[in-house]
Formats: structure tokens, sequence, C-alpha cells
């Protein structure tokens, strides 16, 4: 692992799944690099025993270095399943002692929700990913306690049960889910890149959203809010609009919105995002007087503010 201090490492991943563990870093120029899989075996191949250290873990186990021969082929390291927690934090450790000067993006990907288990003390993550059938409110709450200052989240799970009201979640500058979340989610949001792209919400939290915007109650530091849904909510659209006296986009007024979200699906990579806010209504926030786009459909609510 000590060739990777001579590589320009951006990002380090750890990937969490039935199998095992994987590590993929990427360079500065975007190239990923699988360099090591860590997998638990209830029983290991004698022939391939070997005693390996890694920082304080030594234990004797299976290793296959089939990289040295082929270079996107990682070496993979196979210990008891009783060992198998060690290893992988012995692992991290000594990956954040090698990079920790460069101070590398850290993302972690569980496959599924049981992968939780599986999970090692990683300190500094800045990102993750979450995929699997259904996830507990309850054990998000756990896991961004746990891992507390991320940057922003992938949830392709479908999220049941509730938030606590105080859940840590909810300060995560960008999240992005694509099934069903608890309408907490966008209610007590305090971050600045909201995605939801299977929400059920209806005409009133539109009204308690506009209404704590605009008087500057809540939502201070969001600059993109994306609530989607598949089938019609029978959002009242015109009521919404007679209510707030809204108007569409001026003319001569600047209508190009553009904006960096974190919400990619893998890495948490910036991606360029670019509306134009011309069909859109104009609301005003009264403290500050920050403008931002809006657009209300019977399925969908996006607001944009500009800086």
């Amino acid at each position: 692992m000590n060739h990777l201090t001579r590589k320009d490492v951006k990002a380090i991943r750890y990937m969490f799944c039935s199998a095992g563990l994987v590590v993929q870093t990427e360079s500065r120029n975007e190239i990923k690099e699988h360099v090591l899989t860590g997998h638990p075996s209830k029983r290991l191949n004698s022939h391939k025993l070997v005693v390996v250290k890694i920082g304080k873990f030594q234990k004797q186990i299976e290793f296959d270095n089939r990289g040295e021969e082929n270079e996107d082929y990682p070496a993979s390291l196979y210990c008891k399943m009783r060992h198998e927690k060690q290893m992988y934090q012995a692992i991290f450790e000594h990956l954040y002692e090698l990079f920790r000067r460069s101070s590398p993006t850290i993302s972690v990907t569980l496959h599924t929700v049981a992968d939780f288990e599986q999970l090692i003390d990683v300190s500094g993550i800045n990102h993750t990913v979450l995929f699997g059938e259904t996830v507990d409110a309850s054990m998000l709450n756990k896991h961004f306690a746990r891992y507390p200052n991320q940057t922003s989240a992938f949830i392709d799970t479908e999220i049941t049960g509730q938030f606590s009201e105080d859940s840590a979640i909810f300060e995560v500058p960008t999240i992005c889910c694509e099934n069903s979340s608890p309408t907490s989610l966008f209610k007590l949001f305090n971050g600045r890149d909201l995605q939801l792209f299977n929400c059920k919400f209806d005409t009133n939290d539109v009204v308690e959203f506009l209404d704590k915007w605009i008087s500057g109650v809540a939502y201070r530091s969001l600059e993109l809010l994306y609530l989607y849904s598949p089938v019609s909510l029978n959002i009242e659209k015109y009521a919404i609009i007679q209510r707030f006296g809204l108007a569409l986009w001026p003319e001569n007024t600047p209508y190009i919105f553009e904006f960096k979200s974190r919400g990619d699906r893998l890495n948490g990579k910036d991606n360029k995002l670019v509306y134009d806010c011309r069909p859109y209504y104009q609301v005003k926030r009264a403290s500050d007087h920050k403008i931002a786009a809006l657009e209300v459909e019977t399925n969908s609510l996006k607001l944009f503010v500009f800086q």
C-alpha cells in the first residue's frame, strides 16, 4: 500500500458489502484504482498463509497478490471470520496515516443495510452512499451521529420510520434520496442542497415551507430544493401562487441558475447544474431580500436561491 503515496490521491473509497471490504482510490485526474480487498473466510488455504502486519494488526492470513501480475486486480487479504473487523480497522488506520497530510476525501459505500454492522471506526467520512431495499430512519440517526460532519449523502434505499427531531442527518449539507423518505427530511432539513425523487408532500407542506423560507424562520442555508413524486400529489399550484401573490420571472433579470451539487450517486463529486428560470415564479426573502426561482407542479416542487 505504500506505493500509493507516490500517486496524487484525491479520494479514498471504502465499500462495505456482503463479500467484504473493497478499497478504491481516485487520483486528481479522476483515474480510479481498486487497490485492496479484504474478506472474511470460514476456511483459509494453508498453502497461501502468511503472517501480515498492518499497524498493530498481525495475524496469519491468506494473501493473494495477483495485483503484481495484473494491475487491474487488487491484492486480496482473507482472514478468519473473528478477525474481520480488526483487519478492516487496521487497513483504514494504515491508509489514514499514509494520506493524512494530503487530507483526501473519504467516502463510505454500504451495499446492503446489513453492512452497517460491518462498519468500523472511520474518522473523517465526507460522503455516505447507501444501497439496499429498506432502512429504518433510526439506523440513519445512529449512523450520522456516529460519523458527524459529513458533506453529502446519496441514499438509494427506501427509508421507513421517522427521524428524531434532533437527527444529525438534517445537518448534512447535501442529501439526495432516490426512494421514498419521511416528510420530516424535507421539513427539518438545515443544509444547502436537498433532492428527494420519490417524496410525498401536500399543498399545506408547500405553504408551510414557503412561509418559513420567506420569513427567514428556517431554511436559511438552502440553495437548491427539488422534490418529486412519480405520481400526482394533487398539489394546488394556483392556490399557492395566489396566496403568496407570486409573479413570473421578471424580464431583464438574470435568469440562469448555476449550482454545484454533490449529490452524485457514487463519489460525491461536484456536478454542475444549470437551469433557465424564465418559466419560474420569483419569490423574495423578507429578511435579506434574497431572490429565488420557484416551480410548483402537481407532483413536484423546485426552489433555486440566487446568491
